[in-house]
């Protein structure tokens, strides 16, 4: 096994890294800027995620739309189903109560995305978020419109993207 700290694949096409970097630096940085200030910092970085995901490896099955937008929604919907008892003390109080909302909206979403072919890793991020935080709509709202517009970008550059990993 040889030992290197930069991808020999980068300096073949430097390019492509470069450019699909800026095109995620760009999508993120105006979702943040529109969308950001209304939402809270986990579940943005789910998204950033994602976009890691969309940007860097486009062609895998994680980054299909199918996968994006429906793990996402799944993810919200399992969240928030959990943030019911949570919020109602069912687990009791403080961070034991915290860790089993967020353990069981991880594992519930995990097997909801599995079951119905939606997996895509980050969203289950959004699962946690939302189970602990509840439904909140500029949080909802963040995350449609951001995994919508990774989607939409991914769609409209699918010839040009390649994977990079």
């Amino acid at each position: 096994m040889k030992f290197y700290l930069i991808d020999r694949q980068f300096f073949r096409h430097p390019q492509h890294y470069l450019q699909q970097v800026g095109v995620a630096f760009l999508v993120i940085a105006g979702l943040v800027a529109g969308l950001g200030m209304v939402t809270e910092v986990v579940v943005v970085a789910a998204i950033g995620s994602s976009a890691f995901i969309t940007f860097a490896m486009p062609h895998y099955p994680t980054a299909t739309a199918r996968r994006l937008i429906g793990g996402h929604v799944l993810c919200i919907a399992v969240g928030w189903l959990w943030s019911v008892p949570y919020a109602a003390g069912v687990f009791g109080n403080g961070d034991a109560a915290l860790a089993m909302a967020a353990g069981a909206a991880l594992a519930s979403a995990s097997l909801v995305m599995l079951i119905s072919d939606t997996a895509h890793p980050p969203a289950a991020g959004n699962a946690i978020a939302f189970a602990i935080l509840g439904m909140s709509l500029p949080h909802v709202l963040f995350s449609v419109v951001a995994v919508l517009l990774l989607a939409l970008i991914r769609y409209m550059l699918r010839g040009w993207l390649r994977n990079l990993v």
